[in-house]
């Protein structure tokens, strides 16, 4: 029956975990189609929010499983300690048992018969085959329990077959025991024959006898009972634990049988909720569709509008015109009116004062005639003179008559003008009348007009309104969506961090038990020193793959360029035309040519033109924190951790903040299109190089500036000519330039300033194609005619860097010896950020969790369960406390050593840490120590400030004290004697004492961007910039008079005295530090080591202070590496390197001539 339950709960188990699996595979699904629904509807204000909803139920799940986790592990603890408590119990109760035996025992005098012994055996072998039966059948439940039993439950069922087995042990010492009492009671029988003379009668011993069976009897009785008891209690137990395993069976049956409702329940949800977005999407598809055809009804209504405006107001210029005119002619008629009244009003004045006139003429006339008559009569002499003033009258008198025609006629015409005026008046009424009604019915045409134009004038505004609205929540949406995406990346971010983890745990069933680490058993594989022949190889290879992995998303979609012509006045640069060539490499036809043989071979044949291509897609680039270590797609050189960086929300692209303007629009370019386009491009070679540049050296003294000249890379050697002919070996041209890319002095300038000092005669735009080269005492520009010649000189330019390291390498016997000291392979492969020694154990931070090993023995590193992600651990000694940057918010956190030591002696190591206030999105930290005062700080940074926290003795916590704000992240965070220096626009020193920050100026160091500072002395700094390092003091003054040049863009500096560490993008660069003697010191000896590493990261110190160890992470392989000087060489032996096939030397073998 047990066996049926157990095979019945076998096929339940193996359907619920295959239902299991179907309903995981079918919520990948729901959730592959919701991510890309969710990236479909991502332009409107819902869906932002349904994002937002998303991202809060993920982080309560997120935390909801690290709650169930911590629950689950303190419930195992409690269960632990419940079965250690039954166990001593159960010792106790077998120590009493045999107590109880060993007095029964010591009570025999005599020794049981053989039937006795005869009924023991067949107890005892019935008794094992009860035993043998229960451990087999326990075994099969084991087996068939195995996968859903937790591991208490095994280590139960482990306890009960020990004590089964313990109990056998006992039943044979009894036999043994018997056995032994039978043959001393065989010796006595032996004896006592031998030596027959007791006077004692049979009778008497007959009754010692009789005693003795019946005393054998009783304790015989007893047994039995003893055993029954155990029996009856053993099975009784058994039953009741059969009965506890099939509860917790049908329990555990049940809870998977719930968890599977429910996730067919939030399958059904998350399809509905699909549905719905699908619904909402179509919805919303056809509001904007109705939106558009609104918005071009309303732009099609306002352009009619704003027609019908136009003819009105000219309609209205008309009519003002005309109202002009009608407003001067009834001025002209008012004015002739008036005239007209004038007239009038003058010929009556003028008509009255002829009749007056008259009448005086007619009376005066009389008056003569009287006077002549009585002057005819008075004297006779007088006649004379009357008849002379009879002649004057008369002659008066016709004057007048003529004067009286004149003014009859001139009335008469007045007359006439004011008829013909007062015709014009009546026709001016008229047309005046007509005009009135006109302008009547045109005012009220205006004034439906102007009413008309307002409602539009308001439609307008409203959809200006409307669309501003719009577009600011367009925007706002924008924003939201790429905060909701930069928010899902970072879960997405934390989830594939848990799944590793969850693989990394299924991989270890047995942590204490795993299998050490054998130094011999596998070989470095991301480390090397590379040899002169490999080092070109490995650089093709390495941009081959990258170019290849990337060539999808940022490809040349322009190959019809034409070559610098000599008559060019000046470069610029048309993003129309062509794009960057971001990661994928071009030939780049005449501009270009490359021999993949010899420089005495001709230039191979251009491959033959497939098509033009333009993609001009923007990319939509995004300022964030830079926490791993990347590389620029534009420069080609790595980006430093902890500092700003761009990237294009859409693609994923990142690049320094100067170089985005290098990258063109390709976002969202199909890879598709990428392949075919790239199939008759992908051949070239690094070795050799030529093209057509413009030329510009600082110290030219010709005062030709800009120079045209064809450039060549070969056989280590940069030669410019003045023509592409005098280039061929057959013409015996000789360069007018020429560069020893082994021996000269030279460096490629990393362009990681806005402040270049070549301007004259260069475009703004042009500014992405200029390389700059200094050489020992000039600089040397390099203009290139696109973005992808740039970039291909740029490589090969750092190639020969590269070459050049492995010529200038010069190990000594005191430099730096590596081991590799733990490598994991996938899907132990961890993300390492840091480490941390104590004692013989190993800390390891890691994205997936805190981990721990030891380097005596190593073994796979197991995990210390209570912290997420670890970013970086500092070891506080003299408080005996870890402070660790940890979660996925990373925050400040602490834990006691001592408890760490507690939690590391469990079965289960796990740790509880305490947050220190409520600092987050932290990066960097360190602790001061001011011996002086005895006083200890904390220094924390985050990407806007710097936080100092003060340890408070009474509390045993630090305590925030003061904060510096920063322009930018902190680069690095140095403790000194008096304060603290970190980098961040600039560097800076802060006094412990003021609390107060000031700038370290260093006099004749140009602008550039600082990325670590380095304590050489208790007075000696090394700052390090992005292009050169200067050493000086916290004032600012220099403590050596050279700067030094770095090879490659550095991301990392560590030093221990007197090596330094460089780490590159895919280099590791160890030299050495002269020793200081005064103002004039040199700042490093000619000793220098080289290895190519892959991804290789500073994590911390050893053993000792000499040892530092470095990360190195690929692909599906993570190894952690040891580098020392040369006292710690005794302790790791002999270092032996492997020579391969080409010369190329690994990092396990000594250095062998071949």
């Amino acid at each position: 029956i047990v066996l049926q339950r157990l095979s019945d709960l076998e096929n339940r188990i193996g359907a619920l975990t295959a239902t299991n699996s179907f309903l995981e595979k079918q919520l990948k699904e729901a959730n592959d189609r919701k991510e890309r629904l969710e990236e479909e509807v991502e332009k409107w204000k819902g869906e932002v929010s349904e994002l937002k909803a998303e991202v809060k139920k993920s982080e309560e799940r997120l935390l909801e499983c690290e709650g169930s986790a911590e629950l689950t592990n303190r419930y195992l603890l409690d269960e632990n300690s419940k079965i250690k408590q039954q166990k001593a119990e159960i010792r106790c109760e077998l120590i009493a048992l045999k107590r109880e035996h060993a007095k029964l025992l010591d009570a025999k005098q005599e020794t049981p018969h053989e039937a006795e012994l005869t009924a023991l055996r067949e107890e005892v072998a019935a008794l094992k085959e009860k035993l043998r039966v229960v451990e087999t059948t326990r075994k099969e439940e084991n087996r068939i329990k195995s996968e859903p039993m937790e591991t208490t439950e095994v280590a139960s069922l482990l306890e009960e077959l020990a004590t089964l087995r313990e109990k056998i042990r006992i039943a044979e010492r009894q036999e043994m025991r018997l056995k032994t009492l039978r043959a001393v009671k065989e010796d006595q029988c032996a004896l006592n024959k031998g030596n027959d003379v007791s006077t004692q009668p049979s009778r008497s011993e007959y009754f010692v006898k009789e005693e003795g069976c019946a005393e054998c009897e009783r304790l015989k009785e007893e047994l039995v009972s003893l055993k029954q008891n155990q029996s009856v209690e053993s099975e009784s137990a058994l039953k009741e634990k059969y009965e506890k395993m099939e509860r917790e069976l049908t329990e555990k049956y049940d809870m998977q049988k719930a968890i599977a409702e429910k996730l067919q329940k939030e399958l059904f949800e998350a399809r509905e909720k699909n549905d719905e977005l699908r619904s909402a999407m179509r919805i919303l598809d056809e509001q904007c569709e109705k939106l558009m055809e609104l918005k071009k009804r309303a732009e099609v209504g306002r352009k009619k509008a704003f027609e019908r405006l136009a003819s009105i107001n000219e309609k209205l210029n008309e009519l003002r015109r005309e109202r002009d005119s009608h407003q001067q002619k009834d001025a002209d008629h008012k004015r002739l009116l008036q005239e007209n009244e004038r007239l009038t009003k003058k010929i009556d004045y003028l008509s009255a004062e002829l009749r007056e006139t008259h009448t005086d003429y007619r009376e005066e006339l009389s008056k003569l005639a009287r006077q002549m008559s009585e002057t005819k009569q008075k004297d006779a002499t007088e006649n004379e003179s009357f008849a002379i003033k009879v002649e004057m009258l008369e002659t008066e008198k016709r004057q007048l008559e003529a004067t009286l025609r004149s003014l009859q006629r001139h009335i008469e015409q007045c007359k006439g003008e004011c008829e013909s005026r007062a015709k014009e008046v009546t026709c001016l009424r008229e047309s005046q009348s007509k005009v009135m009604e006109e302008n009547a019915k045109l005012r009220d045409g205006l004034a439906l007009a102007i009413t008309k134009a307002e409602k539009f004038k308001e439609e307008v505004e409203a959809l200006k309104e409307m669309n501003s609205v719009i577009n600011r929540e367009l925007s706002k949406a924008k924003d939201e969506k790429s905060d909701a995406v930069i928010r899902a990346d970072a879960l997405q971010q934390a989830f594939r961090e848990k799944e590793r983890l969850v693989a990394y745990l299924q991989s270890q069933l047995h942590m204490r038990t795993c299998n050490k680490i054998k130094r011999t058993s596998s070989r470095s594989t991301l480390i090397s020193v590379a040899s002169e022949s490999s080092v070109v190889d490995v650089e093709i290879s390495e941009y081959d793959d990258r170019d290849s992995g990337t060539r999808g998303r940022a490809v040349v979609c322009s190959v019809d360029e034409g070559p610098v012509r000599p008559d060019s006045a000046s470069l610029t640069r048309s993003t129309g035309a062509y794009v960057s060539a971001a990661r994928t490499p071009q030939p780049l036809s005449s501009i270009t040519n490359r021999s993949e043989s010899s420089a005495n071979t001709s230039v191979a044949p251009t491959p033959s033109r497939v098509g033009t291509m333009k993609h001009d897609i923007p990319h939509r680039w995004k300022t964030f924190l830079l926490l791993k270590q990347a590389k620029c797609i534009a420069c080609y050189e790595g980006l430093p951790r902890v500092r700003h960086a761009m990237r294009c929300t859409e693609c994923g692209l990142m690049a320094h903040r100067v170089c985005i303007s290098n990258i063109a629009n390709t976002c969202g370019l199909p890879e598709q299109c990428a392949d075919y386009y790239l199939d008759s491009y992908a051949t070239y070679s690094t070795t050799t190089m030529s093209g057509w540049v413009k030329l510009w050296r600082s110290d030219d003294t010709t005062g030709n500036k800009w120079r045209n000249a064809w450039a060549v890379i070969t056989d280590q050697r940069l030669c410019f000519f003045d023509n592409d002919g005098l280039a061929s070996p057959n013409d015996g041209g000789s360069p007018f330039l020429t560069v020893n890319l082994d021996r000269d002095h030279w460096r490629l300038q990393m362009q990681s300033v806005l402040d270049v000092s070549v301007k004259g005669g260069v475009s703004k735009d042009s500014l992405a194609l200029l390389i700059e080269l200094r050489l020992a005492r000039s600089s040397l520009y390099m203009l290139a005619p696109t973005v992808q010649a740039k970039q291909r000189w740029v490589r090969a330019l750092q190639t020969a860097t590269d070459r050049r390291m492995f010529v200038q390498r010069r190990p000594s016997a005191s430099s730096a010896a590596n081991k590799m000291l733990i490598a994991l392979d996938a899907p132990l492969n961890l993300t390492i950020n840091c480490s941390q020694m104590l004692e013989e154990w190993l800390l390891i931070g890691a994205q997936e969790g805190l981990f721990i090993t030891q380097l005596t023995s190593p073994r796979v590193p197991f995990i210390v369960a209570g912290l997420a992600a670890v970013f970086q651990m500092e070891l506080v000694s003299d408080l005996e406390m870890l402070i660790a940057i940890s979660g996925l918010q990373r925050q400040l956190v602490f834990m006691h050593v001592s408890d760490l030591y507690d939690g590391l002696k469990s079965d289960r190591p796990t740790v509880r840490p305490t947050a220190i206030s409520s600092f987050s999105g932290c990066h960097l930290l360190t602790v001061h120590i001011d011996r002086l005062n005895n006083t200890r700080y904390l220094c924390v940074a985050d990407p806007d400030k710097i936080n100092i926290l003060h340890f408070n003795s009474r509390l045993g916590v630090f305590t925030p004290y003061k904060s510096i704000a920063t322009n930018e992240p902190a680069t690095c965070l140095l403790s000194i004697a008096d304060g603290i220096v970190f980098g961040a626009d600039q560097f800076y020193f802060v006094d412990m004492k003021t609390v107060m920050a000031h700038v370290v100026v260093v006099p004749g160091c140009p602008s550039d961007y600082p990325l670590a500072a380095v304590s050489i002395s208790d007075g000696e700094l090394l700052l390090a910039y992005h292009n050169f390092g200067v050493f000086a003091n916290v004032n600012g003054n220099r403590t050596r008079p050279e700067n030094v040049d770095w090879n490659r863009a550095p991301l990392e500096f560590v030093y221990a005295a007197p090596t330094l560490y460089i780490v590159h993008n895919d280099t590791l660069e160890i030299v050495q530090i002269a020793e200081y003697n005064g103002p004039n010191s040199r700042t490093l000896l000619d000793v220098r080591d080289f290895y190519r590493c892959h991804c290789a990261h500073y994590i911390g110190r050893g053993r000792s202070a000499k040892e530092v160890l470095f990360a190195l992470s690929g692909g599906d392989r993570t190894e952690i590496h040891s580098f020392c000087g040369n006292t710690e060489k005794t302790v790791f032996g002999t270092l032996k390197r492997k020579v391969t096939s080409h010369g190329e030397m690994t990092a396990h073998g000594k250095r062998l001539k071949v």
